[in-house]
């Protein structure tokens, strides 16, 4: 009896651990910090930044979201409709390796287009199997309107006061 027990709770252990490894997807040593997490960009540039705290080789890869929405007849007649979120890279995906313990991957994606996209980080091991992958999502607005060539900003204070001295001084153009 004793030796069930123990084997029960072996098996036990073993499916657990398995369990919360399926669950430690994100690589604890990439952290996307630019664009921050829920961000909406008003610009037509995407800057990704890519901090790596430790001696390993990355890919990563922007994609735009595009839902692609089909209807289905059923066996019975009904009609059903599907949504399917399909992904595009915008550029090639790019490998990084970092060899020191402190590193940083950025590129500048320009000409995107308003829409949802996914940042997808992943760590590779020596063989370049994919170990860890970590992702973004990031939204992409419309680019702010400029007004006498100038964008308009919420400013107070000093530079308010600064502001209107220039433009009393100089005039509006």
């Amino acid at each position: 009896m004793k030796r069930i027990v123990l084997s029960l709770l072996l098996i036990l252990v073993l499916v657990m651990s398995s369990v919360s490894m399926a669950f430690a997807d994100a690589d604890p040593y990439i952290n996307i910090v630019n664009p921050s997490a829920g961000a909406t960009i008003n610009s037509s540039n995407l800057l990704v930044s890519v901090k790596v705290t430790n001696e390993e080789t990355i890919t990563v890869e922007v994609a735009k979201e595009t839902d692609v929405v089909s209807t289905v007849t059923g066996a019975n007649g009904v009609q059903e409709t599907k949504i399917t979120k399909t992904y595009t890279n915008i550029a090639e995906k790019e490998k990084f390796t970092s060899t020191t313990k402190l590193s940083y991957y950025t590129k500048k994606f320009e000409n995107v287009k308003p829409g949802f996209y996914r940042i997808t980080v992943k760590t590779l091991d020596g063989k370049g199997n994919v170990v860890y992958t970590t992702t973004r999502t990031v939204t992409m607005g419309e680019k702010e309107a400029a007004v006498n060539g100038t964008y308009t900003t919420n400013q107070s204070g000093t530079l308010t006061f600064l502001t209107n001295l220039l433009k009393t001084i100089f005039g509006n153009s």
